[in-house]
C-alpha cells in the first residue's frame, strides 16, 4: 500500500496536473491499488510513475487505468521508477509524433515494422494504449538479435533497459489492461479495512498471549510465594511474642 499522507499528496496532485475529479482520482488509486495486488510491482512505485507521467501520458491520448497498468507492467518488467518514467515519455513521444515528427531513421523503422506514423498518431487520441501495444507487438515480431537495436534506435538508448524486458512479456502488459478495466472499485478501502482486522487480531493473540503467560508465571510463583510469606508470618509472630513478653 501507499502511506496515508503520501496517497492524500497523490490524489491532490493527479487532480492538479491531469485535471481530475475526487472520484476520478479515488477510482485511479483502487486501480494502482488492484494492479500491485496482482503484478510484481509496488503500489508506492506505480504510483511515483503515475504521478510523475501521468500529464504527459494524458495528454497525448491514455486513459488513467491505462497511465496506470503500463506504469504497472514496466515496473513489473524489472526497471528502476526514474527509467520506467523514462521509457514510458520516450515510448509515447515517439509514437504521437506523426510523420512530421519523426527523423528519417524512425520513419525508415516504422516502415520496417508495418507501421504508418500518421495513422498511429490519430490512434493514439482515440485509443492510445492500444496504439502503443501496437508498436510493442510488433517490434516483439522482429528476430531477437534485430529487435534490440530497432527498438534502441526508436524509442532511445534511455529507454531501453524499461521496454527491452518488457517486449519479452508483453503478455504481462495485456493483463494489467485487463486488470485496470475490471472492478476495482474499493480496493484500497478494502484493503485499509482487512489491515485495520488483522492488526486487531494481532492484538487480540498478543493480549491472550500475555494473560497465559500471567497465569503460567503465577502458578510457577504460587508455591515459592506462599512459602515466603509463611515464613514471613511467622517471623511476625514471632516479634510480636517477643514484644508481648
Amino acid at each position: 500500500g501507499v502511506p496515508a499522507d503520501e496517497a492524500g499528496k497523490s490524489l491532490a496532485t493527479w487532480q492538479a496536473s491531469m485535471r481530475l475529479t475526487h472520484k476520478e482520482s479515488v477510482h485511479l488509486a483502487d486501480v494502482i491499488n488492484t494492479l500491485s495486488d496482482n503484478m510484481n510491482a509496488e503500489a508506492g512505485e506505480i504510483n511515483r510513475i503515475v504521478t510523475r507521467m501521468g500529464p504527459l501520458l494524458k495528454e497525448t491520448g491514455f486513459g488513467t487505468e491505462g497511465i496506470a497498468a503500463y506504469a504497472a507492467a514496466f515496473k513489473a518488467a524489472g526497471a528502476d521508477v526514474e527509467v520506467c518514467g523514462t521509457a514510458l515519455k520516450n515510448m509515447t513521444k515517439v509514437i504521437a509524433a506523426g510523420s512530421g515528427g519523426l527523423t528519417k531513421e524512425r520513419k525508415g523503422i516504422y516502415a520496417q515494422l508495418g507501421l504508418n506514423p500518421d495513422t498511429l498518431a490519430k490512434q493514439m487520441q482515440d485509443d492510445a494504449e492500444s496504439a502503443t501495444l501496437l508498436v510493442l507487438e510488433r517490434l516483439r515480431r522482429v528476430k531477437p538479435e534485430e529487435r534490440m537495436v530497432l527498438a534502441t534506435r526508436l524509442f532511445g538508448d534511455e529507454s531501453i533497459a524499461a521496454i527491452a524486458p518488457l517486449l519479452g512479456n508483453i503478455d504481462a502488459l495485456k493483463e494489467a489492461l485487463v486488470v485496470s478495466r475490471g472492478n476495482v472499485d474499493a480496493s484500497v478501502f478494502k484493503e485499509y479495512t482487512n489491515r485495520m482486522s488483522t492488526a486487531a487480531s494481532a492484538g487480540q493473540r498478543f493480549t491472550a498471549n500475555l494473560r497465559a503467560l500471567g497465569i503460567e508465571i503465577g502458578n510457577k510463583l504460587l508455591p515459592a510465594t506462599s512459602r515466603f510469606f509463611g515464613f514471613l508470618d511467622r517471623g511476625v509472630s514471632g516479634v510480636r511474642g517477643l514484644a508481648s513478653a
